[in-house]
């Protein structure tokens, strides 16, 4: 429901908190909108900010196979399970799917990819981060650069997924001088079941799905904690406040690290049936999304 009125916010607090979740924890949320909505979008990733681009779609279907496969793929290589996945990346389709399919598992500690080596180093360790989902070597990038060259100073580290865009699984794996292997994601999640997890965890509202850290405006940054009841109930709340629904088109410009974009363009959406539309890896950081801005809101019939 739409919130306008004193009588419509009475009604809306007359109903217990927990009946109007969409779920008990985020991927219970991300099943239930899958189980209605699974052949609709539930991310639209355009490359470029071409107007005349076709995105590329992934389904509520195609997500939660993913999420699955991730999350079994993290296990299989030895993160624990309540173990922390930190993610490292630019707006792409797998940093929705690596962040989900990391809380499924555990715990996921998104990332700035334009931090310095030494604040991601120390990021890292203070989350006693397990894995790491990353950017591979990408022209124009230096993400890669940066973190692999502070893998071997982060003692808990067990596993890096690599993403590699377009790589059709020909990267090779990877160890560093630490031993720590560096696998291609596509080729591990490709190697996982996506019909399901393939262990056992019963996640409840308390446990803590996400370390979001701050700003760093006064030393190193902080982290923060969410627990599944925090973003379950700010993605139920917003999605019933605002009145999303299915027809809900969300623009995805800001980073996904922040926990604006993580909720706007994420998982309020989800929590509807609604879906995001991620302009370019980059986001309003590239100036032909800025140009076109207007005119890419207008193709995607953004709400």
């Amino acid at each position: 429901m739409a919130i306008r009125s004193l009588a419509d916010i009475e009604a809306f607090e007359a109903i217990p908190v927990e009946t109007r979740w969409r779920g008990t924890n985020t991927y219970d949320l991300i099943c239930k909108s899958a189980a209605i909505f699974a052949d609709r979008p539930a991310l639209k990733y355009q490359t470029t900010a071409d107007l005349d681009e076709a995105p590329r779609i992934v389904t509520y279907r195609a997500l939660l196979d993913a999420i699955h496969q991730t999350a079994n793929a993290l296990r299989a290589t030895g993160v624990s399970i309540g173990g922390v996945t930190a993610i490292v990346m630019p707006n792409l389709p797998e940093t929705g799917v690596a962040m989900w399919g990391a809380q499924a598992l555990g715990i996921v500690a998104p990332i700035n990819p334009l931090l310095e080596p030494d604040a991601l180093r120390d990021i890292m360790n203070e989350a006693e981060t397990e894995a790491l989902v990353v950017e591979g070597p990408v022209a124009g990038s230096d993400i890669w650069g940066k973190t692999s060259a502070i893998l071997d100073d982060v003692p808990g580290l067990k596993i890096v997924l690599q993403v590699n865009p377009g790589s059709k699984g020909d990267v090779a794996p990877q160890t560093t001088s630490a031993g720590v292997q560096i696998l291609d994601f596509d080729t591990a999640i490709a190697a996982q079941r996506k019909e399901g997890l393939d262990f056992d965890r019963t996640i409840t509202p308390d446990d803590i799905a996400a370390y979001f850290h701050t700003g760093g405006t006064t030393g190193r940054p902080k982290l923060a904690r969410h627990s599944h009841a925090n973003q379950v109930h700010t993605a139920s709340f917003m999605s019933d406040f605002l009145g999303y629904d299915e027809n809900t088109v969300a623009i995805g410009g800001l980073p996904l690290f922040h926990v604006n974009s993580f909720f706007n363009a994420g998982l309020n959406p989800l929590a509807c049936g609604g879906h995001s539309v991620y302009l370019t890896s980059a986001g309003f950081r590239d100036r032909n999304v800025i140009a076109n801005f207007w005119k890419l809101l207008e193709k995607y019939k953004a709400t």
